[in-house]
């Protein structure tokens, strides 16, 4: 991300949260630092996760009781969280879907990230519906089917389009090509 080059006393004079003098910190990270402590926002983010790691208890008592007192300000922000992360909820919703379905293996967002890559952005099966995806777009597709003993590791794993998806559905992947003519 490029930052632009503000000093302390300007970034005070402008009423600004964060400045940026482009030097390193003590820990050798260059980001904006804070106006009122001038301290490193990158090192007060690690310094956080360290401390919420540490106090894992304490983060889980005072998010219990916060949504408990304002149970309608969390839900609209899971629900903004939802919306604007639509393929990480999906990711989550389908890991959830196939733990408790107990047919073993596991992929990660950034395992999908690379099936992607390899299908150089298109549908596995491009040569039928000729779609390449724009950014968010395509949904994992098991090459043998959950219903038929197949697993949810990455070597099971296939982008496809909605279109094919749809078809293809709980079908093996040779049933599907053969459906069209693909393979004898």
């Amino acid at each position: 991300m490029i930052h632009e080059v503000i000093s302390w006393s300007d970034a005070k004079a402008k009423g600004l949260r964060f400045f940026f003098d482009g030097t390193l910190c003590k820990q050798g990270h260059v980001s904006p630092r804070y106006v009122s402590s001038r301290g490193c926002k990158e090192c007060s983010f690690v310094s956080a996760e360290r401390w919420k790691r540490d106090n894992r208890n304490k983060c889980n008592a005072y998010s219990k009781k916060r949504r408990k007192e304002h149970p309608e300000k969390c839900r609209a922000a899971d629900q903004r969280w939802q919306q604007e992360n639509h393929h990480k909820t999906a990711f989550y919703a389908r890991r959830r879907r196939f733990i408790k379905r107990n047919n073993g293996g596991s992929h990660t967002l950034d395992e999908l990230a690379d099936i992607l890559k390899m299908q150089k952005g298109r549908c596995a099966y491009f040569w039928r519906c000729g779609v390449k995806f724009k950014k968010g777009q395509g949904e994992v597709d098991h090459i043998i089917p959950i219903s038929r003993g197949g697993t949810d590791d990455r070597r099971n794993i296939q982008i496809l389009c909605y279109s094919c998806n749809r078809q293809k559905w709980a079908t093996d992947q040779i049933e599907f090509m053969q459906s069209h003519g693909r393979l004898l």
